[in-house]
């Protein structure tokens, strides 16, 4: 399933939501006829959490189904995340970077990670999300994890991408790479699509052409 949707009256849903193919986060603030749509369409349970009070839990954590990490300004959340994902891992990354949804790409095969950030952190990434772990660029930016989104079933990523990201990026995520845009012409893809093996929430400037790239790049035909 792809459904169009704005979260807190604004296509970039990509920054307030994450999603895993186990949970999904969501600002506490969101509305419950939204939270309905999220839940339909990713079949998941949705966490309302507002990681280091603030709403941008897309932008600041990563997960998979094996793990979530957050940054070190999250700590206040640790308790509720922890109660409400019982067999879920969660870590603290050990870094000045917090942003980690921005310089991470992951699933339950593999993560990518920005070249930006510490061996420490990357260890913990790879400890906490249980899967391999390269460092690498997309489009040569390091903000790796606001140019793509991957599933188990298949990844998106900014139409910049260069061959050899492309060959490392399938590699590591053992899934198929598609470059293409979201809500009109927009590379940065993680800003305006969340998805996992399930289905997809895209942002609502999204155009008909980009539905169906989004469709096949993550096989959710």
């Amino acid at each position: 399933m792809i459904t169009k949707c704005d979260v807190l009256r604004t296509p970039n849903i990509g920054l307030y939501l994450l999603a895993t193919d186990r949970y999904a986060l969501a600002p506490t603030t969101i509305l419950d006829s939204k939270l309905g749509k999220i839940r339909e369409c990713l079949s998941v349970d949705v966490v309302k959490v507002n990681l280091a009070r603030s709403l941008l839990n897309g932008a600041l954590a990563v997960g998979n189904s094996h793990g979530l990490a957050i940054p070190y300004i999250a700590e206040r959340e640790l308790p509720i995340l922890k109660q409400s994902l019982e067999d879920v891992d969660i870590a603290i990354v050990p870094c000045k970077e917090t942003a980690l949804g921005n310089l991470i790409l992951a699933n339950d095969r593999g993560a990518i990670v920005s070249p930006l950030l510490s061996s420490e952190g990357v260890k913990v990434i790879q400890d906490v999300l249980g899967v391999e772990v390269m460092s690498s660029t997309v489009a040569r930016i390091r903000t790796v994890g606001t140019l793509a989104v991957a599933t188990n079933k298949g990844v998106l990523a900014h139409p910049s991408i260069v061959e050899d990201e492309l060959e490392a990026m399938r590699s590591i995520l053992k899934a198929d790479v598609r470059p293409g845009t979201i809500n009109s012409g927009v590379g940065y893809i993680r800003s305006g699509l969340v998805a996992n093996s399930f289905g997809a929430l895209v942002g609502s400037e999204t155009s008909g052409l980009e539905l169906a790239v989004v469709g096949e790049a993550l096989k959710l035909g």
